[in-house]
C-alpha cells in the first residue's frame, strides 16, 4: 500500500508489518507474547479508529491527535508499520489543522488489511 508523507506529499510504499522488527521481538519476549500483542491490534485499531472518525465529524482536532498518536505508537509496538504510517500522517494532518472525513479512508484501509493479514496467519 502507498502512503502520503503529509509533510512532503511524497509517495511512500509502507508494508503492513516490520519483519525484522517482529524477529527481533519475538527473541526478546517469545513467541506467545509476541502472538498475544497481535492479536490485541484488531480491537484497540478500531477503538482509536472509531474515536478519530468522531473527533473528526464534531471538528474536534486536539481529540484527533490524541487518538492518532495512541494508534500510532501502539501500531509501532506491534511493529505494524502501515497503521502506523497511517495513524502519523493523520495526526500530521491534525497538527497543520486540515484534515477531512475522506483522510481517514487510507487509515481505515489500513487497519482492514492488517486484520485480514492477522486471519489469514492464524
Amino acid at each position: 500500500m502507498n502512503v502520503h508523507d503529509a509533510e512532503t506529499g511524497d509517495l511512500l510504499i509502507v508494508p503492513l508489518f516490520d519483519e525484522d522488527a517482529q524477529r527481533e521481538l519475538i527473541d526478546a519476549i517469545g513467541k506467545e507474547a509476541f502472538f498475544s500483542l497481535l492479536a490485541a491490534i484488531p480491537d484497540e485499531a478500531d477503538r482509536q479508529l472509531q474515536e478519530i472518525e468522531d473527533a473528526v465529524r464534531c471538528e474536534d482536532l486536539q481529540r484527533v491527535r490524541i487518538a492518532a498518536h495512541s494508534l500510532k505508537g501502539m501500531a509501532s509496538s506491534c511493529t505494524a508499520l502501515r497503521i502506523a504510517a497511517e495513524a502519523r500522517a493523520i495526526e500530521q494532518q491534525a497538527d497543520l489543522n486540515h484534515l477531512a472525513a475522506e483522510n481517514v479512508v487510507p487509515l481505515a484501509a489500513a487497519i482492514e488489511d492488517t486484520k485480514d493479514w492477522l486471519r489469514q496467519s492464524a
